[in-house]
């Protein structure tokens, strides 16, 4: 299931919409039939090959959780695919270059900023928190750390790359 962008495109300009507003719109619509695809091929997608984004659906990584083993689950919001990477690893490019950004008071919740390809991953320790909420909740409580990594460049895109 993929958005049709260039409907949302010409259905925001034709009807002086925000463009995002109505592509959220339609993910959030089809999130329950991605969540019932994942459920159905969950077990036949035994090994996430390629780190860069889901394996179900192409959403770039951005939330992990550390498990009750301590390892590092990265889950998709999209679709809620989730897959194991090793804890010091980039979940975008596979590098071991990770750099860590910290809130001062919160071990239970950290940025894993990539110093190879300049992307980034919240990475929340579930171990450490008394209440586990869904990851979805997860990815909009700790949105504070996608500002604290963006203000220090990282998955943002240079100007030069940008077309407005």
């Amino acid at each position: 299931l993929a958005v049709n962008t260039y409907y949302i495109e010409k259905c925001a300009e034709d009807n002086s919409h925000l463009e995002w507003i109505l592509i959220y719109g339609a993910e959030t619509a089809a999130r329950k039939k991605k969540k019932k695809i994942v459920t159905q091929i969950n077990g036949s997608i035994v090994k996430q090959e390629s780190t860069r984004s889901c394996a179900c659906c192409g959403e770039p990584a951005r939330l992990g959780l550390v498990n009750k083993e301590g390892k590092k689950e990265m889950y998709c919001p999209r679709c809620t695919f989730k897959w194991v990477v090793k804890m010091i690893q980039c979940a975008h490019c596979g590098a071991e270059t990770q750099k860590v950004l910290r809130i001062d008071n919160d071990d239970s919740a950290e940025v894993q900023a990539c110093t190879t390809c300049n992307q980034y991953s919240k990475i929340v320790d579930t171990r450490k928190l008394l209440r586990v909420d869904a990851p979805l909740i997860l990815d909009v409580k700790y949105l504070h750390l996608d500002y604290i990594a963006q203000d220090r460049g990282y998955g943002v895109e240079e100007e030069s790359n940008i077309t407005h």
